[in-house]
């Protein structure tokens, strides 16, 4: 009994982690944009109200650790136009699970980021998984009609 309490404990703490890092990327990474605009208020509250549970050290940690990837892995790989733009953020997924999901878009490109289920807050590897698509063709791959 106690080994399924330790699991639980475990599971319940990689989720809160993943709910920090959730938030914390969503936010830092909108304040890049000239403006930005939660399209899942839901979604992005329950996340904020994680994130301000675990408390401010956590808080600052993982907001230090989500800027210093945007500015070592996005910044330069995404056009400035995209950064100079107003844009559209959207939470897709179940809150702190390993399927969240941070897509942006400009009307033109959409940025889709994902946070690696191993994300352990190292910047080695690749932890954060990166996708920057036209709209025109993302929207053809997923059946839509582009030309209406």
């Amino acid at each position: 009994m106690a080994y399924n309490r330790k699991e639980e404990r475990r599971a319940e703490n990689r989720r809160n982690q993943r709910m920090l890092l959730d938030y914390a990327l969503y936010m830092m990474v909108s304040s890049y944009f000239k403006k930005a605009t939660c399209t899942t208020p839901m979604q992005e509250g329950k996340l904020y109200y994680q994130y301000k549970e675990l408390g401010p050290d956590k808080e600052i940690e993982a907001e230090e650790w989500c800027d210093l990837f945007i500015q070592l892995n996005l910044l330069d790989r995404i056009p400035q136009s995209f950064w100079d733009s107003n844009v559209e953020i959207a939470l897709i997924g179940k809150s702190g699970s390993d399927e969240t999901l941070i897509r942006i878009t400009d009307g033109f490109y959409y940025l889709y980021l994902k946070i690696r289920p191993d994300c352990d807050m190292d910047l080695d590897g690749d932890p954060v998984e990166i996708h920057f698509v036209p709209v025109e063709a993302e929207d053809k791959k997923n059946g839509k009609n582009t030309e209406e």
